[in-house]
């Protein structure tokens, strides 16, 4: 018989959420592998290449997009394959971390796709984004890790990034609700992204513009190859990411 609270309801007793219940398979793989391999938990960490996190899916429908009134002078263009080398300099100029580097660098490399921001000729930012089109071994690992099915008239939007510096001016709001249009002038219906919770600044864009909140997940990745989400465990080592 489960034991509840006072006033505790039999749904919420019998149903944790998914947080709750990634907690928990966290604690039972970190367990399984301390025994199996007799070593300290942070190393074992290591050696599998674990990481895991607790994100935000949300969703919007890009029929509701919104013309907004902006004076900022930002200019937005799709991503080239010679924008190979100006997203490299980009980098280093802000000090980006080397895991956000290669996942660019493995975009351009597999055909996804993506805008630029610029102000008066300078790159100020990026925001990259695919569909259904894409095989199982082209997907963005993120559609299995969170369990986001695509449909035909369905995108996922991924990796925004403004530089520091350009922050606080309104231009990421600008940039975001830009791309949005794009995507239902091209017919797209209805978009999906993530954010990490501890994001605020990003989660009030979002839902600023309209995104709504579907729930928060957590997802854990071993060896960046074996995907552990929502009870489910599958491959992310095919995705080309």
């Amino acid at each position: 018989m489960i034991r509840r609270e006072p006033g505790q309801n039999e749904r919420t007793a019998e149903k944790p959420s998914s947080a709750v219940k990634g907690r928990r398979m966290e604690k039972e793989l970190a367990h399984y592998w301390n025994r199996a391999l007799r070593l300290p938990g942070h190393v074992v960490r290591r050696l599998l290449r674990y990481r895991a996190a607790n994100e935000l899916v949300l969703t919007k429908d890009l029929r509701e997009t919104r013309q907004l009134d902006f004076q900022s002078g930002l200019e937005i263009r799709e991503v080239e394959n010679e924008d190979r080398a100006t997203l490299a300099a980009f980098h280093d100029e802000h000090d980006v971390e080397t895991s956000q580097r290669d996942r660019i660098q493995s975009y351009l490399a597999h055909g996804h796709n993506g805008w630029l921001a610029f102000v008066d000729g300078e790159l100020v930012g990026y925001l990259w984004w695919t569909d259904s089109s894409f095989d199982y071994t082209n997907c963005h690992p993120h559609l299995r890790v969170y369990g986001i099915e695509l449909g035909e008239r369905d995108a996922y939007m991924v990796d925004f990034y403004i530089a520091p510096d350009r922050r606080g001016s309104g231009r990421a709001m600008e940039f975001f609700n830009r791309a949005q249009q794009d995507l239902g002038s091209r017919g797209y219906e209805r978009a999906y992204g993530l954010v990490a919770v501890q994001k605020v600044a990003a989660k009030w864009v979002y839902t600023s513009l309209g995104w709504r909140i579907v729930r928060e997940q957590r997802g854990h990745v071993f060896f960046n190859t074996l995907g552990f989400s929502n009870g489910q465990v599958f491959s992310a080592r095919r995705c080309k990411f």
